[in-house]
């Protein structure tokens, strides 16, 4: 069967496109909507259960400066409370971070090419990798240091 002129060939962007339904504007917003509300959820879920382990987190951030040679001083009570809870949230934050990275790039790779969604899925897992060498860089070899140039 030969073709006419009239008949084109499927462009190959066309046919690399993987959304198997095109969205609209007012569905892309919906479902960014509804990005937002689990990402919201889960890092407030991450938290509570981060609070739940307080005591643990707090007690692992002050054996690091006590090796380092720092004192702890609280003048008053609410000082303790404000800084446990910032670090409740910090905590909370920093677990779901990983979380909300893959879910931003499974929101975006929907609309992209399947050449360019293979180098965004690598983007994102390399992204994974340094979070988590950066983190253990962080809290093992950088937060020690940081107490002691903040005792001199």
């Amino acid at each position: 069967m030969q073709m006419t002129q009239n008949q084109q060939t499927p462009n190959s962007a066309e046919t690399d496109h993987i959304s198997k339904t095109d969205m609209t504007f007012l569905e892309h917003a919906s479902q960014l909507k509804t990005l937002l509300l689990y990402s919201a959820c889960e890092v407030v879920a991450m938290c509570v259960l981060c609070f739940i382990g307080q005591e643990k987190i707090f007690d692992f951030v002050i054996s690091i400066g006590i090796k380092a040679g720092f004192n702890f001083i609280f003048i008053s009570p609410e000082e303790l409370v404000v800084q446990k809870l910032n670090l409740v949230v910090l905590s909370g934050f920093l677990c779901t971070l990983p979380i909300l990275v893959i879910q931003l790039c499974q929101f975006v790779s929907d609309g992209l090419a399947k050449k360019i969604r293979k180098l965004a899925l690598l983007y994102c897992m390399f992204a994974l990798i340094l979070y988590t060498i950066g983190m253990v860089f962080s809290i093992k070899l950088l937060l020690p240091y940081v107490y002691k140039f903040m005792l001199d």
